[in-house]
């Protein structure tokens, strides 16, 4: 990554390597490829461990990083956020300069080891505040990622926990609506018995009626008075309980038509519960966000040192670094 701000300036440039604190020791920057206009610029780089600890998530991590900031003018400040990021086991430097190189002055304020302490404090602000640890949460499944999990590592996992608890969750409403469905089938079976057996009494009532009508018309025929008289009185008392027998049928009836709406409504009610469940996606999820920041009182920087960074000028004139960014 090239920032024109960093291309070392001529005036600023000398052929001697400069000397550094006593206190303050000195690494190069591997370079990428040879160059015959060798420049070096000093960077200050910092080695810091940061302890997250996120309970819920069950996460307690530390993390070893080293971060080579760009010198500014005025050294109190320095570019945190324009840090080159390196994590464990990067970078690797090199003890000694390449031949033939140039040196740009390092800042003599930074031979100030109070300086030096302020800026490890700065340093540790801006690393509470900036170096989070991200999580990934979705709510609706309760469940959050792991550290250093992306968010679409995330998403495919929530794709297949989806998919194994929706199995589960049709299971517990399969087995939640099976005995409402007996009860109400039951119920049904019971009705439809108790119809079949009142139209069947009231079948056989309307036979013996007639039977008695028959009876009558033939004892009044053959002038039998009392015996004409009983079947007289046999028969309005059938034909009332035919009456009766008609209406006790039309209540089962109601009952029964009331069952088979209590069924259709049941097996509406699954099916709308068995739909929540299955037009549930992870595209419809709401997955959030969760900042994490390193324990203040955990974070550790090692002594800065001094890491100098490789340039050149190019045949057209043009700046160009001579390191990759890992």
């Amino acid at each position: 990554e090239f920032r024109t701000r960093e291309v070392p300036s001529s005036s600023s440039l000398g052929t001697s390597r400069p000397v550094l604190p006593p206190d303050l020791g000195e690494k190069f920057f591997p370079l990428s490829h040879d160059a015959v206009d060798l420049r070096y610029r000093p960077r200050l780089a910092a080695e810091v461990r940061l302890h997250y600890v996120h309970a819920r998530s069950r996460t307690d991590e530390w993390r070893t990083l080293t971060f080579l900031v760009p010198l500014a003018a005025d050294t109190e400040i320095l570019p945190w956020e324009e840090s080159l990021r390196f994590s464990e086991h990067d970078p690797s430097f090199d003890d000694h300069p390449a031949d033939g190189a140039t040196f740009e002055s390092f800042p003599a304020t930074l031979g100030d080891s109070r300086r030096r302490s302020r800026l490890q404090k700065s340093l540790t602000d801006w690393l509470y505040r900036n170096e989070v640890l991200t999580l990934w949460n979705c709510s609706e499944l309760k469940e959050l990622s792991a550290p250093g999990e992306a968010e679409g590592e995330f998403r495919v996992r929530l794709k297949e926990l989806l998919h194994e608890r929706r199995d589960l969750e049709m299971e517990k409403l399969r087995a939640k609506y099976l005995p409402r469905f007996s009860r109400v089938q039951e119920k049904i079976r019971k009705v439809e018995q108790r119809v079949d057996q009142q139209k069947s009494r009231y079948r056989q009532q309307g036979i013996a009626t007639a039977t008695d009508i028959g009876a009558t018309l033939l004892g009044a025929l053959f002038g039998r008075r009392t015996s004409t008289a009983a079947a007289v009185r046999r028969t309005a008392t059938r034909a009332g309980r035919a009456a009766g027998g008609r209406d006790t049928i039309a209540r089962a009836e109601e009952d029964l038509s009331a069952a088979n709406e209590a069924l259709i409504a049941l097996e509406d009610q699954f099916r709308d519960d068995a739909m929540g469940i299955q037009s549930r996606d992870v595209a419809t999820l709401t997955i959030e966000e969760v900042r994490v920041a390193p324990r203040k009182s955990d974070i550790s920087i090692a002594p800065f040192i001094v890491v100098w960074m490789p340039w050149t000028v190019n045949d057209q004139g043009v700046p160009e670094a001579l390191w990759e960014e890992a």
